[in-house]
């Protein structure tokens, strides 16, 4: 999922909002862990036009939610586990022949 330009706006706006309190730094320990202070500089002054496209800052700053796991059907990790294990038979019977 995608961040909207109206979510980044807004979060410029909450940056600087905090920067006329406390230093970038201060607000990259505080209340953004993970994300430098350079980072939150930058689309602070950009006003959130240039966003970072690292999808791990995304998640720290709110903007994207993290990926779920998604369910596989039962049928399917059988048959995954099935090749894994004709696959390491393989392997083993190569290993041999080559001895």
């Amino acid at each position: 999922m995608t961040y909207t330009k109206a979510a980044a706006r807004k979060l410029a706006k909450c940056i600087l909002d905090l920067h006329e309190e406390k230093s970038y730094r201060k607000i990259a320990r505080d209340d953004f862990p993970g994300v430098a202070a350079g980072t939150l500089n930058r689309i602070a002054k950009e006003g959130g036009e240039w966003m970072p496209h690292d999808r791990q800052i995304l998640i720290k700053l709110g903007l994207v939610e993290p990926r779920s796991k998604a369910l596989q059907p039962e049928w399917l990790v059988r048959r995954k586990k099935a090749i894994r294990r004709m696959a390491k038979d393989t392997r083993k019977a190569i290993k041999k022949a080559t001895e």
